[in-house]
């Protein structure tokens, strides 16, 4: 492939031309992350790791879906991300997304966006829309906060990246809306029983780290998600402690790391249900 190059909207990485692929996989990036930086370690093009999946699944389309938002969004708007629910939706039809199975590898914030745009596919009276919530069949959360008292580590971090200490606020007081939001994806998984997987970081984010999507260092370390804000609640499932952080997570080094040997199973056993759906 050509060197990392971090795009908005949704980006074909390999096998999406492929009229009889079985699924699309999308990769959806957190805050401070980046369309491909994200999913690579040390930002080496040999390491982006959705080209080893493509290899290893080559019944895949696989994509990475960009978005950005800029501190001042942030200032002005409550939880912008969210926001994008609408726009992103619309960007998967015109790419054909949902004509098929889909699924989801999210980082972070990705897993609160990916979590917003099924609650809007299967809520807003929108047709074209409403496959992308039927289609899903998994969906994978790295590190993402899904609910719970426990975001001050996570809005400590966002105000890091987002250069403004009032976002440190903001997010506490959303924790009410990522519950409520939470509470809308069980439902969703209720309805429509997708394979989830959760992984949660164990170690701080070292000081000096460089978050590369807004150039700026972690000046301490912290746990940016904590094992309560991890923990999904998703019944028969629980989430799966790694030895990385928060942005270490979603790099593995090789095809023999945890991650990327645990997410080739979730694959795997996506791939089986959706070729014996009973």
């Amino acid at each position: 492939m050509e060197a990392l190059n971090d795009t908005l909207g949704l980006s074909s990485v390999c096998g999406t031309s492929n009229s009889s692929r079985v699924a699309d996989l999308i990769f959806v990036h957190g805050l401070g992350g980046g369309s491909q930086t994200t999913w690579a370690a040390e930002g080496k093009e040999e390491n982006f790791w959705p080209t080893w999946l493509a290899e290893d699944f080559k019944n895949l389309g696989i994509w990475t879906l960009g978005y950005g938002t800029s501190p001042t969004e942030w200032k002005e708007r409550s939880m912008p991300l969210a926001d994008l629910g609408n726009q992103i939706l619309e960007e998967l039809v015109v790419e054909g997304v949902g004509d098929r199975p889909v699924l989801f590898i999210t980082h972070s914030m990705g897993g609160l966006v990916v979590k917003q745009i099924l609650s809007h596919a299967q809520s807003q009276g929108v047709e074209r829309w409403e496959k992308i919530a039927k289609q899903t069949y998994g969906i994978a959360f790295l590190a993402t906060p899904h609910s719970g008292a426990n975001l001050a580590n996570f809005a400590q971090f966002a105000s890091i990246v987002l250069r403004t200490s009032e976002q440190v606020g903001d997010l506490r007081q959303h924790d009410s809306r990522l519950r409520e939001l939470h509470g809308t994806f069980l439902n969703f998984v209720n309805k429509n029983n997708p394979i989830c997987r959760t992984f949660a970081e164990r170690r701080e984010v070292k000081p000096g780290v460089n978050v590369r999507w807004f150039n700026v260092r972690v000046p301490k370390g912290v746990l940016v998600v904590d094992e309560t804000s991890a923990e999904p609640n998703i019944p028969k499932e629980r989430a799966i402690p790694l030895d990385e952080d928060h942005l270490s997570i979603c790099k593995p080094k090789s095809r023999d790391a945890q991650v990327y040997k645990y997410l080739r199973s979730f694959l795997k056993e996506c791939l089986q249900k959706i070729e014996n759906p009973h």
